[in-house]
C-alpha cells in the first residue's frame, strides 16, 4: 500500500548503477564493489551479533581477524591514476552506506557518474584498527594508509607474487567474480519512483 501511494506521486529519481566486467561476463551493482582480505570482515560478523553490538561487532571481529589478515599486490587503474602495490583492500562505492557504516564515503552521490574509491595500504594491526575506528565518523579517508577518490571507472589486477590467485570481487554482498576486473560508473541509467 505504501509503494502505491509513492508511485501515485509520479516522483522519479535517476540514479548511476555499476557495472563490472570479468571478460567473460559482466555483473551490475548499485551500492558496492570491494575486494582484498578485509572484506572478510563483512561476512565474519554474524547478523545476531551485528544487531546486539552495532558497530563494536565489526571493531571486534577486526581485532580478532587483523593478525591472519594478508594483503595483494595490485594495480589499480582509475581516471586520476594508477596504484601499484601491496593493498589490504579496495571499495568501490555509489552511496555513502556501507555494512551500517554511514560515512565510509562521506561525498557519495546516487546520480554524479562517479564512484567513490577508497584503497587500503597494508599496514600493521595497531593501525588498521585505528583506521576501523575512524571509519566510524568519516575521518579514515585523511589517514596516509587510504587512497580516497572519485572516478568513472577502475581497473583491478593482481601483479608481482599475487598474479595467478583467485581474489573474489564482492558485489553488493555477494561474489560477483574474480580479478582481474574492470568497473564502470553507469550514469543515471536506472529511474526510481521515490517519497517526498
Amino acid at each position: 500500500m505504501d509503494a502505491a501511494k509513492v508511485i501515485l506521486k509520479n516522483k522519479t529519481r535517476k540514479m548511476d548503477i555499476g557495472k563490472a566486467d570479468f571478460g567473460e561476463k559482466s555483473q551490475y551493482f548499485v551500492n558496492i564493489a570491494a575486494s582484498g582480505s578485509l572484506t572478510e570482515l563483512t561476512y565474519g560478523v554474524p547478523s545476531e551479533v551485528k544487531s546486539a553490538l552495532g558497530y563494536a561487532a565489526y571493531l571486534i571481529k577486526g581485532a580478532e581477524m587483523l593478525p591472519r589478515l594478508t594483503s595483494n599486490e595490485m594495480r589499480l587503474t582509475y581516471d586520476d591514476g594508477v596504484y601499484e602495490g601491496g593493498l589490504s583492500m579496495f571499495l568501490l562505492g555509489m552511496t555513502n552506506s556501507i555494512g551500517g557504516f554511514e560515512q565510509i564515503m562521506p561525498d557519495a552521490q546516487l546520480s554524479d557518474g562517479l564512484f567513490q574509491l577508497i584503497v587500503v595500504k597494508p599496514s600493521d594491526p595497531v593501525n588498521m584498527m585505528k583506521l576501523m575506528a575512524l571509519a566510524l565518523n568519516g575521518k579514515h579517508v585523511d589517514d596516509p594508509n587510504i587512497i580516497y577518490t572519485k572516478t568513472k571507472s577502475l581497473k583491478a589486477e593482481l601483479i608481482g607474487k599475487s598474479e595467478g590467485k583467485e581474489l573474489p570481487v564482492n558485489l553488493d554482498g555477494e561474489i560477483g567474480g574474480y580479478c582481474p576486473v574492470s568497473f564502470e560508473n553507469l550514469k543515471q541509467h536506472i529511474e526510481f519512483y521515490v517519497g517526498a
